[in-house]
């Protein structure tokens, strides 16, 4: 809903090597392309001057100093020098960087980690390892961490659909398709959805080579089985009476319910993601009683009444108690 990934810094987590190291890097995306990034750098003490700069360059307030993973004003020189390019490693047009990182993958990385030990103008970002890769490309990696990020706000947002208590009148009957093994998505034709149900905006497609967005999804509730009596258990408030004994019996009625997960993926079609059945039961205390001369002629079960009992006792699901709204799924992968 609107929460984007800017950018990436990468610092440097122990100076491990001499003074003269690329201290920072800052991964900034393309506003107008989310999947290309440039990457630039600065000629700074500590990484924590780093910090400062991307704080003030993008107007961060000091409400947030405390989400930062370094102390920010507290280990820093002040000593900033001009903004420069940065590529794979090294200052753009470094003389030494065409030719280390045409080097193969564990050569080029080695001597990668030996320059920074040297104390050279390099830098030894994990991303932009080569390793038995042909090239060097961060942007895959920037572009998963952009998408993770993005996807965990918006699963901390707090979206989520408020299910009516179950009721006469409030299950419509869904002509909707099942998942099945074969068919695990099955697609949502017109007219599937019932009267009145608002279905999900499509997502905006995604541009190449970026993970696609988390699909819109909503939960609608399915055609309910009726309601019944599943036992009538013997309870321990059996007493005497003048003529002898009564049993009474605890009933316990339970009614099921489908919950099913329509979402519109990125090229706008609807399809059923997933279907959850959901058992409510409420236990009607001494809803039966049957006179008898003995306690122990008390059965441990009861037939039913035939009409379902008008007190309700408190809303017992044996077991587990279902949730009032389901929890909202991850995105399902290859949309």
């Amino acid at each position: 809903g609107g929460d984007r990934v800017h950018s990436v810094l990468a610092w440097k987590a122990s100076s491990g090597g001499v003074d003269g190291t690329i201290q920072a890097v800052w991964y900034v995306r393309d506003e107008t392309t989310p999947c290309q990034w440039s990457a630039k750098t600065w000629d700074v003490a500590t990484p924590v001057d780093a910090m400062n700069v991307v704080k003030t360059t993008l107007n961060i307030g000091v409400a947030y100093d405390a989400d930062w993973p370094l102390t920010l004003g507290s280990a820093g020189t002040g000593q900033i020098g001009p903004q420069l390019v940065y590529d794979k490693g090294f200052y753009l047009n470094d003389p030494f960087a065409e030719f280390v990182n045409g080097l193969p993958g564990g050569e080029r990385d080695g001597l990668v980690d030996f320059l920074v030990d040297a104390g050279y103008s390099a830098a030894d970002v994990p991303i932009e390892k080569k390793e038995g890769s042909e090239s060097i490309d961060p942007a895959k990696m920037l572009n998963s961490m952009a998408a993770l990020a993005e996807h965990i706000v918006w699963m901390q947002s707090g979206q989520t659909v408020t299910l009516p208590a179950p009721g006469p009148g409030q299950y419509p009957k869904l002509p909707l398709p099942r998942p099945t093994p074969g068919n695990p998505r099955p697609p949502v034709l017109p007219g599937q959805l019932p009267p009145g149900t608002t279905p999900p905006t499509a997502p905006a497609p995604s541009p190449p080579n970026c993970p696609p967005p988390p699909p819109n999804c909503i939960w609608i509730i399915g055609d309910p089985g009726a309601a019944y009596y599943t036992v009538c258990a013997l309870n321990a408030d059996s007493r005497r009476t003048p003529g002898g004994w009564v049993c009474l019996y605890d009933c316990t009625v339970c009614c099921q319910r489908e919950l099913i997960q329509v979402c519109i993926g990125v090229t706008g079609g609807m399809f059923v993601n997933s279907v959850v059945v959901q058992t409510q039961c409420i236990t009607d205390k001494d809803a039966v009683s049957t006179e008898v001369l003995s306690p122990a002629t008390c059965p441990p079960t009861s037939a039913p009444p035939s009409s379902n009992p008008q007190r309700r006792g408190p809303l017992t699901v044996p077991g587990s108690t279902p949730p009032t709204s389901p929890p909202w799924l991850p995105p399902v992968s290859g949309l």
